[in-house]
């Protein structure tokens, strides 16, 4: 188990590092690693992904679905491609239930795509300022807006994708009082990676993290807890430093009254038109960039290779069931999250709410970007997920 474990954490560090894993070469070396990491677990693990989780029948109609589309595709690399990564994100759900049954395995993953997180801020931070962390960033041409943090993303709403991913497990982990000696490290941690959210420029992100501490909030109140004094009072003041620092920079306060979903909204008529035409099984799966081309909808020069909306595009590309199925899918992994919020351990609790926030923030993040269509997110989306799952 060890040796899966060490193949997860290695993609899970080189996903981000390697500018998202968007481009052909990342992914190639996803889809190495992601093997390395079965074919380990088929060595020294037990015999088979064995443990059934609340998601399995919806993932399994998720394949199905998927491979009907591609089969009816006439852009079958593309799809190949795409299932193929679908495959990846599934594999590594699964992985990492079984990992995570050991505890001191769990904590490690925790703390690993925290400490990732943190990479990413002092590698966006240095760049915003600079100095070059990690030189081969700028080998391969890797641009760095001098107003947006992007760390090792390309845009600058995908390095927010993945910290307000992370940012609500940091905060459960504080709430719940887990890893108590370690409170002050987690504190500065949680206030670097606020400032680097804040940094980036994203509504989106800013959107997505607000809900997912509104989410934690809302539960620790009505779940009435001993430490519901103290935990209102520390979300008070994270709300409030948020508010402050928000109003405290003049860029910030501009970037909210900033007005540029009208591209964006040309994107979603387009492809909704595009979804009405394969309503039945979509264009195949990773095809949007080559088929949306005849909905390119009139009065804009640009090329739209992503729909700036995952719930449409992934349903142009795989059809009208889809969001079926993230209904289905969604309402089973929340259920069974929580029943899982009533467990006597500390730990499952903040873990479980830390996944399903960050899970949610992200979620609301995809109404107007295409976060879980950058590997590196979709990785850490799986994981998430994964957490959420896992029985205790």
């Amino acid at each position: 188990m060890i040796y899966s474990m060490m193949f997860v954490a290695i993609l899970l560090l080189l996903a981000p590092l390697a500018m998202g894993a968007v481009q052909g070469w990342a992914i190639g070396f996803i889809f190495f690693l992601a093997l390395a990491a079965a074919v380990s677990y088929l060595l020294h693990g037990d015999s088979v992904l064995s443990q059934k989780t609340p998601i399995d029948r919806p993932l399994a109609a998720l394949v199905a679905l998927a491979a009907c589309s591609l089969f009816c595709s006439a852009h079958r690399f593309a799809g190949i491609t795409a299932l193929a990564q679908l495959s990846v994100c599934i594999f590594l759900y699964y992985i990492t239930i079984v990992i995570s049954r050991e505890r001191p395995l769990l904590i490690f993953l925790l703390y690993w795509i925290i400490g990732i997180s943190t990479l990413l801020c002092l590698v966006g931070l240095a760049r915003r300022s600079g100095v070059s962390l990690l030189p081969w960033l700028d080998v391969l041409g890797l641009p760095q807006s001098p107003r947006q943090l992007t760390a090792t993303f390309w845009n600058h709403n995908h390095l927010a994708g993945w910290l307000e991913m992370s940012i609500p497990m940091l905060i459960c982990l504080i709430s719940f009082g887990c890893q108590r000696e370690w409170l002050p490290v987690q504190v500065l941690l949680l206030l670097l990676q606020g400032v680097c959210i804040i940094l980036t420029f994203s509504r989106g992100g800013w959107a997505g993290t607000l809900t997912a501490i509104g989410l934690i909030t809302g539960w620790l109140v009505v779940a009435r807890s001993s430490r519901r004094g103290r935990i209102i009072l520390f979300f008070s003041l994270t709300v409030a430093a948020v508010a402050v620092l928000l109003l405290a920079f003049p860029a910030v306060v501009r970037r909210l009254h900033e007005a540029d979903l009208a591209d964006r909204m040309l994107a979603w008529r387009g492809t909704i038109n595009m979804i009405l035409t394969h309503w039945r099984v979509g264009s195949g799966p990773g095809t949007y960039a080559s088929a949306f081309a005849q909905f390119q909808p009139p009065g804009s020069n640009v090329r739209y290779d992503m729909a700036h909306n995952d719930y449409l595009q992934f349903t142009a590309e795989v059809g009208l069931w889809l969001p079926v199925l993230i209904i289905w899918m969604g309402i089973s992994l929340y259920r069974h999250g929580l029943r899982k919020m009533k467990s006597p351990s500390r730990l499952e609790r903040a873990v479980t709410l830390g996944s399903l926030s960050g899970i949610t923030a992200i979620l609301v993040h995809s109404v107007a970007d295409f976060n879980l269509h950058v590997p590196a997110n979709a990785l850490l989306f799986s994981v998430l997920a994964a957490f959420a799952a896992r029985h205790h």
